[in-house]
């Protein structure tokens, strides 16, 4: 499953775009805020652009290591996306450069990324 996404296009959003892509796989970024319920299969993320997002996972998923992830999922409403894979990140992303780059790609450079 993971080769099949990772050989697939798949937008880079925040969570402001998130109503554009409802019923699509998208690249959501963000830092890990907490998980909900005890048994891993909902964690909250917030976003590059500081909206909150829940992730709905796998029952039993390891609670991500690294503070900063990227999820690539299908997304579900304006606030939630179900996780097809999650990357690590690692405890040191600039979340506001990041932003910058999802507002270019999906603004007014959009058809540099098609």
């Amino acid at each position: 499953m993971e080769e099949a996404v990772a050989a697939d296009a798949t937008p880079r959003i925040n969570s402001e775009l998130m109503q554009n892509y409802i019923g699509r796989t998208v690249r959501f970024v963000g830092k890990v805020d907490a998980p909900i319920g005890g048994d891993g299969s909902q964690l909250v993320l917030i976003g590059s652009d500081s909206g909150r997002v829940s992730i709905n996972r796998e029952p039993e998923s390891q609670f991500p290591t690294s503070q900063y992830v990227e999820i690539v999922g299908n997304v579900d409403s304006n606030d939630s996306i179900t996780e097809v894979l999650l990357v690590e990140f690692g405890n040191n992303f600039d979340l506001a450069a990041y932003d910058q780059c999802v507002r270019l790609i999906n603004g007014p450079f959009s058809k540099l990324f098609i």
